[in-house]
């Protein structure tokens, strides 16, 4: 899908992607203008998004002050113990060449207790252990 940085194109997209979709991936809105030329702020997207009863997911924690849903993102304190574990192994030795390239292993699944609650969805209690909630209104 093309990348939509004029507002009523966004707009567009949105409304026809909500049409086939029971839940979107919502990347941060950066960049998207106005008909002046001038940035549309990531939270002033959020509220057109939540016109739209479907569930939405985002990459990081303005993804749910924007109104989202669930937020999925991988954690800078993670990422360092990662980082960490592959330069003591090279620190012991071995060739960089053998350390091999790793996707995240450490993830913060974070919900929007407000939105769930607008959406009438009902959190699985196993996400209880795990996730953190907050709230955005």
């Amino acid at each position: 899908m093309e990348y939509a940085k004029n507002l009523r194109k966004w707009k567009y997209f949105l409304s026809e992607l909500v049409k086939k979709s029971d839940i979107l991936w919502i990347v941060i809105p950066y960049e998207v203008l106005d008909d002046e030329g001038h940035e549309v702020p990531p939270l002033t997207l959020g509220k057109f998004i939540s016109e739209y009863k479907i569930p939405t997911m985002g990459v990081s924690t303005i993804n749910l002050k924007m109104g989202q849903l669930i937020s999925l993102s991988v954690t800078a304190e993670g990422i360092g113990k990662q980082a960490a574990q592959q330069i003591i192994r090279y620190l012991k030795g071995q060739s960089i060449y053998q350390i091999d390239v790793e996707s995240s292993m450490y993830y913060n699944l974070e919900i929007n207790a407000s939105e769930a609650r607008r959406l009438k969805m009902t959190i699985p209690t196993e996400f209880l252990g795990f996730a953190k909630f907050t709230e955005s209104d």
